[in-house]
């Protein structure tokens, strides 16, 4: 199944932030919560189907990630993919 990008929109994204916020396993530093609020943020997609964000800044350094907890288990083959389409560093 090919992973694919797709700009955050106003329909799926608040729902997966609301997942990811709920998720967290502490608080989060407002400092590192506003370098991520100032990422580009992208919806992850395997096969159509949303399966979780990613937060990239201009300097292509990761802010965010959060996959769904039913694809948890593919987080190796969507950081490398990651890694591959946004040239992280």
């Amino acid at each position: 199944m090919p992973l694919k990008l797709r700009s955050a929109d106003d329909r799926e994204y608040p729902r997966l932030r609301a997942a990811y916020l709920a998720d967290l396993r502490a608080p989060m530093c407002d400092m590192w919560a506003s370098f991520a609020e100032m990422a580009e943020t992208s919806l992850i997609l395997d096969d159509e189907q949303v399966i979780g964000f990613c937060a990239v800044d201009q300097e292509h350094q990761l802010h965010r990630l959060y996959l769904l907890p039913e694809y948890r288990e593919e987080i190796d083959r969507v950081f490398a993919f990651l890694v591959e389409a946004l040239s992280l560093q």
